[in-house]
């Protein structure tokens, strides 16, 4: 056991490297799958990899050191996301989502204040 935590441990390391291009790091600091990801089939390989080997974690109640975006965890699990779960990743984002959302309902953002 001791051997497959090491691996683990590695395998989360290097996936988490900035350079490997597997993850994006929100605002709050916790890895997304990276969008670019998407058009490489080596990345795409490498990420169902690091899926098998987080399943594998899960299914033996093996933490892994991996600070994975709970919206990530979410959506991996089949469950639906919302705005607040974009807002832990993505301020930016979620505030033009929500001043959208505002403009399409006919609110202004004082009036869904009070």
């Amino acid at each position: 056991d001791a051997v497959a935590g090491a691996l683990a441990s590695r395998v989360c390391a290097e996936a988490a490297d900035p350079a490997a291009g597997l993850f994006d790091t929100g605002d709050a600091g916790a890895l997304l799958p990276a969008a670019s990801a998407g058009g490489d089939a080596a990345a795409l390989r490498l990420l169902e990899g690091f899926g098998r080997l987080l399943a594998r974690a899960v299914a033996h109640g093996a933490p892994l050191p991996l600070p994975l975006a709970p919206a990530a965890c979410r959506y991996a699990m089949g469950q639906p996301l919302g705005l607040a779960d974009v807002e832990t990743f993505d301020t930016r984002c979620a505030a033009g989502m929500r001043a959208m959302a505002l403009a399409s309902s006919g609110e202004t953002a004082s009036a869904a204040a009070e």
